[in-house]
């Protein structure tokens, strides 16, 4: 398994608006790709998505589908002012059991 974890500061006053939006993107994600996808939230207002892949392979090949995606990138257009600029932070975790 690999775990994707992408996070991202909400603009301050537009809390509610990034939680709808992390909610849409969460469901269109996990409806078009088929992933374990979730969005979490932090006590400091930071939002977390977290996506559980089968293997690298699977990863490779959804996040390259997702680059190329022009529906995901036109809702990701339209969130833009509701984030932090610079604050996207990409982590991919691998299990060392």
């Amino acid at each position: 398994m690999v775990r994707f974890q992408r996070s991202v500061v909400p603009t301050i006053g537009k809390f509610p608006e990034a939680v709808e939006f992390a909610k849409q993107i969460t469901n269109y994600i996990k409806g078009k790709y088929k992933t374990d996808t979730s969005v979490y939230t932090r006590s400091d207002g930071t939002l977390y998505w977290i996506t559980n892949y089968e293997d690298f392979d699977a990863f490779g090949r959804i996040r390259t589908q997702i680059v190329t995606d022009k529906e995901y990138w036109s809702m990701v257009k339209k969130a833009s002012n509701l984030f932090v600029e610079g604050s996207v932070e990409d982590i991919l975790l691998t299990p060392i059991e």
